[in-house]
């Protein structure tokens, strides 16, 4: 957050529209808005949250293994209902 300087202009209008100025956050016309815009970055993810991550891609991959392992539609079908109906699976 940038931090923009006081600068009471009492022919400029009333404290109403300095303080909605203000709120906006939009520049003031006079001010030059030359500075490049701040570039947002992705936050960092911590160690849990990578862990986390490591075990869930282990854990798909696995399933991927065991359904690929289908030898028809049906058998296919059949893995899929069993692992959504599992108590350990996520739907998210």
């Amino acid at each position: 957050m940038r931090i923009r300087p006081f600068i009471f202009d009492p022919s400029g209008g009333s404290y109403i529209a300095l303080l909605s100025e203000t709120l906006s956050s939009k520049p003031r016309s006079s001010e030059k808005t030359d500075d490049p815009p701040a570039q947002q970055s992705e936050p960092r993810r911590g160690l849990l949250e990578k862990i986390d991550q490591w075990f869930w891609r282990l854990r798909e991959r696995d399933t991927e293994e065991y359904l690929a392992q289908a030898k028809d539609m049906i058998d296919l079908e059949r893995r899929m209902r069993e692992i959504e109906r599992s108590v350990g699976s996520r739907y998210f």
